[in-house]
Parts: C-alpha cells; sequence; structure tokens
C-alpha cells in the first residue's frame, strides 16, 4: 500500500497525485484555507499603504473556502473520501517582532514575500511588526491562526 502526503496542494494536480500511488493507496492533502492569516494579512495590507511601491505583482493565492473543495477537485472518480475536515492552529507570539519572525521563519509568508520589490522586503515586514505592536499596546489581540482544510482519500480506481 502506497501513501502520499502533501502540505500544500495547491502545488498538486489529482493527475499528479494519482500517479504517485496504486491502487488502495491513500492521499493525505493540508490546504490552507481562505481565511488564514486573517490578522497578519490586514497588518501587511496596512504596511502596503505606507509603501505602495513595494509592491511589484499581484498576490495569486487561490486558496480554498473550506475542504468541499479538496473533496470536488480531487475526488472525482478515482479517489474515495475516507474523511475531510476543517481545522486551525494558534501561533502564540507576544509582540511584532515575533510574528515577523514566526511569518518569515515558518514559510508563511511566501506569498507576500513573492510580491514585493525585494529591496523592500524587510521595510514593509518592519512596519507590519511596528503595526502588531500598536495593536499589542491597545490590548487587542493580533491572532496568528492557520486555518487549513485536510482530505484524506483512497485510490479506487
Amino acid at each position: 500500500m502506497a501513501i502520499a502526503q502533501s502540505g500544500w496542494c495547491g502545488y498538486a494536480t489529482p493527475s499528479l497525485i494519482l500517479d504517485a500511488f496504486a491502487l488502495g493507496g491513500f492521499v493525505g492533502l493540508i490546504e490552507n484555507r481562505s481565511c488564514t492569516l486573517k490578522d497578519v494579512f490586514e497588518l501587511f495590507t496596512k504596511a502596503l499603504m505606507d509603501y505602495p511601491e513595494a509592491m511589484v505583482k499581484n498576490m495569486n493565492l487561490h486558496l480554498p473556502k473550506d475542504s468541499n473543495y479538496l473533496v470536488k477537485a480531487f475526488c472525482k472518480k478515482n479517489l474515495k473520501v475516507r474523511e475531510s475536515w476543517d481545522d486551525f492552529v494558534i501561533v502564540p507570539c507576544e509582540n511584532g517582532g515575533e510574528i515577523v519572525d514566526y511569518i518569515i521563519n515558518s514559510g508563511a509568508s511566501a506569498g507576500f514575500i513573492d510580491a514585493l520589490d525585494k529591496s523592500m522586503i524587510s521595510k514593509v515586514f518592519q512596519k507590519l511588526g511596528e503595526y502588531a505592536n500598536q495593536r499589542f499596546a491597545k490590548g487587542d489581540e493580533v491572532l496568528v491562526k492557520h486555518d487549513f482544510s485536510v482530505l484524506i482519500a483512497e485510490k479506487i480506481r
């Protein structure tokens, strides 16, 4: 029995997955949802208002609303759904510096960074951290929340 896993199923296609394992094999897919990192995205957008010249291309993120998308996209005829669900993980951060460190070092900011002029990245993220610190100083929470969808399926054809 073969098992395949993709942490970023946005980069996978059903045919790629089906070619990867034999009949009776299982696939596990995890995909960020469109609402993931909402607070961080709001701070990033606010920072970009201070540095509009930093944006050199559109952010091209097409994330699903929920796990129903994964079922519809991947389980048409060759995969059978075993389980699918939506969930989240909160990364505890106490200040803007921790938020910036996390999103840069974890790879969570890949979609953000890809849209920026490379010479402006540190300025934009420094400003994001400042805005986060302003919110923390007011007693407002800045939630670093990864919303994601999961699909576990079996190859049936």
